[in-house]
């Protein structure tokens, strides 16, 4: 008599739910599902290196039109500092070339002035091409009020000095004359060089 085959009649239960019991994957289901995967991620990889190196090259653009920005920002700045300094040179340069040496003017007109002469009144009025001054006073003769003038005519400081006019004051019995010149200053170097001196 033979012996009977043993059968594996073993069946696995399931006891969950239908829903939930999972399902058998086909086999070629599952490797061409996991093949897409490998092919994917170098894929993902790949665009998420090409979008890094686009930021970077962005950012390296941004960073050089910014460098770009502030070069010119600086070079503007210098220029107008340059323009700033320049003009304030200039100004410097101008008021010096048009100084009025006042102190020096002074003494002229005192070293000038003959010893019967005193002065009343001085005006200055700056004008478009020059400074100008008039010289009031009172004198004991005509003789004193020409000499003044030809000695203001020899100055640095005086130009075209011209009388305006002379007239006789009686004072106490005394007799004196009244005169006024007019004329220029000009603070020009042959001046300024004889104020310093």
């Amino acid at each position: 008599m033979s012996t009977p085959k043993l059968v594996n009649s073993r069946k696995r239960l399931n006891f969950l739910p239908k829903e939930l019991q999972p399902s058998f994957v086909n086999y070629e289901s599952f490797c061409f599902a996991l093949a897409v995967t490998f092919l994917l991620i170098p894929g993902i990889g790949i665009g998420l290196k090409v979008v890094q190196i686009q930021s970077e090259a962005a950012f390296i653009e941004i960073e050089k039109q910014k460098n770009d920005t502030q070069s010119q920002l600086a070079h503007r700045l210098k220029l107008r500092e340059e323009n700033i300094d320049t003009r304030t040179v200039q100004a410097v340069k101008k008021a010096i070339s048009e100084r009025v040496y006042w102190s020096s003017i002074f003494k002229e007109l005192s070293a000038l002035s003959p010893k019967g002469i005193w002065l009343t009144d001085l005006e200055t009025k700056l004008e478009e091409n020059g400074r100008s001054i008039q010289i009031s006073g009172e004198a004991k003769s005509q003789e004193e009020v020409g000499k003044f003038l030809e000695n203001l005519e020899k100055s640095y400081f005086f130009r075209n000095i011209k009388l305006n006019y002379t007239e006789l004051l009686t004072n106490n019995k005394k007799e004196l004359i009244r005169f006024q010149f007019q004329g220029s200053i000009f603070p020009d170097k042959e001046g300024a060089e004889y104020a310093k001196n």
